[in-house]
């Protein structure tokens, strides 16, 4: 389980790169302003269900990670298979692999400093 969440979180702040300021002209980042906070608020309930994993609460922890994906992350995605398709395809995979392993029971040792790490 740690290699998904290190994997989901990993993901979702690389994914805060592509929703970034960067090159873009001053209209597209206003256009975009809705999908970053999306993302950051994705990104910060992943990080909430890992908390909530590693301190057993299982339940609590898969339904984190679900709105995680479903109220945030997934109303981004049409913006964002614009600018990198292959990379929204695999969070989707990522955000599955997070839900199945806090579900399944997977092993949450050292989780929570493994998760932090993967956003520094």
């Amino acid at each position: 389980m740690r290699r998904r969440l290190l994997a989901a979180a990993a993901l979702v702040a690389g994914l805060a790169l592509v929703v970034g300021v960067g090159t873009a002209g001053a209209a597209e980042n206003d256009r975009f302003a809705d999908v970053r906070a999306k993302v950051a608020q994705a990104s910060v309930l992943v990080d909430d269900a890992v908390a909530a994993a590693a301190a057993g609460d299982r339940e609590r922890a898969y339904d984190l990670a679900r709105t995680a994906y479903l109220d945030h992350f997934e109303l981004a995605e049409v913006p964002l298979r614009l600018r990198d398709p292959n990379l929204v395809l695999d969070l989707e995979f990522k955000f599955a692999e997070l839900r199945n392993g806090i579900r399944d029971g997977d092993s949450l040792a050292r989780v929570r400093s493994d998760a932090a790490c993967a956003y520094s």
